[in-house]
């Protein structure tokens, strides 16, 4: 529908907001969908509603929450905004983005097995292009963060080791803890 938009973040936090229709054409060849800078990767591509908020985490352990109406929409072959600003030097990059309809948790996992369940208000609201907020206090023990995923309390998670040992796990089962803890 009209209201509806496809938005897609890079590992370097440039962000882009397309209406969803502005793809219903197929083609033989493919659509192309945005224009990524060298050396940059496309991190998350979600779909939208302008009354809907835009969390944003990334690798160490910052975290910025957005409306999403303060993205202007573009056309399909566009290179999108800065949606979240890196720490200068810092080889931190996006790792999730969810998009949010109200009150919700947002779960967080680190590389060494941590993890912390937070409420979504707890993220203060800030402005697109900014550094966010503290996440997760990162450190040696809990390595870096993998993933932010917005989570319900009966919800079933299943972590993968790199060596292919599974843990599952039900959410409600993580301890819900303040926005700047190592979980």
């Amino acid at each position: 529908s009209d209201d509806t938009f496809v938005v897609m973040l890079t590992e370097q936090g440039i962000i882009k907001k397309t209406a969803l229709t502005a793809y219903q054409h197929k083609r033989a060849n493919g659509t192309k969908a945005t224009l990524i800078d060298e050396g940059d990767r496309l991190s998350a591509v979600r779909l939208c509603k302008d009354d809907d908020l835009i969390f944003i985490a990334t690798q160490k352990g910052m975290a910025l929450k957005f409306p999403s109406q303060k993205l202007r929409p573009q056309g399909r072959v566009t290179r999108g905004c800065r949606g979240i600003k890196l720490k200068p030097d810092s080889q931190d990059k996006v790792i999730s983005m969810e998009v949010l309809h109200g009150e919700g948790t947002i779960l967080t996992v680190t590389q060494n097995g941590f993890g912390k369940k937070s409420s979504v208000e707890s993220y203060r609201l800030g402005s697109r292009g900014n550094m966010g907020v503290l996440n997760v206090k990162g450190s040696d023990r809990i390595g870096h963060v993998v993933d932010s995923i917005l989570v319900d309390e009966n919800d079933e998670i299943m972590l993968i080791t790199q060596f292919g040992k599974i843990i599952r796990l039900s959410v409600d089962q993580i301890r819900s803890t303040g926005r700047v803890t190592q979980g």
